[in-house]
């Protein structure tokens, strides 16, 4: 049996101009006998990376969170990268989705 973990997220304000609200969705789905290994192998990943115990990481961290601050640059890709690794090394699937609403009007005018 494969179990599916998903999340999503949206933003209706995002800093690029003239976007309207962004909707995204993702999901990973992993077997369930690899579920432990890949969830002890994500923990160790946390910690060479220097993550505080429980400390969730993010795609996009927000402003208060502690990756933010502290997993940036080129440091913080290549944790996503070994993230990934780990993720393919367990056989996941990911999936992700995302849509920006009609493009806001310039209000300069």
């Amino acid at each position: 049996m494969r179990l599916i973990f998903v999340d999503d997220s949206t933003q209706s304000a995002p800093s690029r101009p003239k976007l309207g609200t962004l909707v995204g969705a993702g999901g990973v789905s992993i077997k369930e006998d690899k579920l432990q290994s890949a969830h002890s192998d994500l923990d160790a990943l946390c910690a060479k990376f220097g993550f505080p115990d429980g400390e969730i990481f993010k795609c996009s961290p927000g402003p208060d969170h502690w990756m933010r601050k502290n997993l940036v640059g080129e440091r913080r890709s290549q944790f996503q990268h070994a993230v990934l690794d780990v993720l393919e090394a367990h056989e996941c699937k990911t999936l992700f989705v995302a849509e920006d609403s009609p493009c806001r009007p310039d209000t300069d005018d």
